[in-house]
């Protein structure tokens, strides 16, 4: 579903504007190689070009960011009489924007692990999870390596 972004000054010395945001598909699949391990690939597609004079001024360029990425889950595992689930993946990502007329491009690896913490039946309700990345991005001349780590909790109910 696309949307707008409304931009406003901190200052309050520029007028306010709005942009129309393109639409952004995704797409995903998964299945089961062997019992408890599951393979899962997806992709992205959304074309920015419209707005290219808005946010890509000079020397940086607008377009199309499409991205696809893999991964794998291993949930055989446990902890503490708990199911740990083990996942890995990769993700390559052109970016809308880039620099020196070349668009952006994200890719890295990622590992992590997640606890359930507390389930109904066979429904996790509750978990915890960790993943750390390694990643670079390159836009033109420029090239930056990063870590990123994540976590998140889940609380769910019926």
């Amino acid at each position: 579903v696309s949307g707008k972004l409304q931009a406003d000054s901190i200052s309050g010395m520029a007028t306010p504007k709005e942009y129309d945001l393109p639409v952004e598909l995704r797409a995903g699949i998964s299945g089961t190689l062997a019992p408890g391990l599951t393979a899962m690939v997806s992709g992205s597609y959304a074309d920015w070009s419209a707005t290219g004079d808005a946010f890509a001024p000079n020397g940086s360029v607008a377009g199309k960011a499409t991205g696809i990425g893999a991964g794998i889950e291993f949930d055989r595992g446990s902890l503490l009489r708990r199911p740990l689930p083990l996942r890995a993946g990769w993700h390559r990502v052109q970016l809308p924007f880039g620099f020196d007329g070349e668009q952006g491009v994200e890719s890295g690896f990622v590992g992590g692990a997640g606890i359930q913490l507390v389930r109904a039946g066979a429904i996790p309700v509750a978990s915890f999870d960790l993943s750390v990345e390694k990643g670079s991005r390159t836009a033109g001349s420029f090239t930056e390596d990063f870590w990123r780590s994540t976590v998140s909790v889940r609380v769910g109910g019926f």
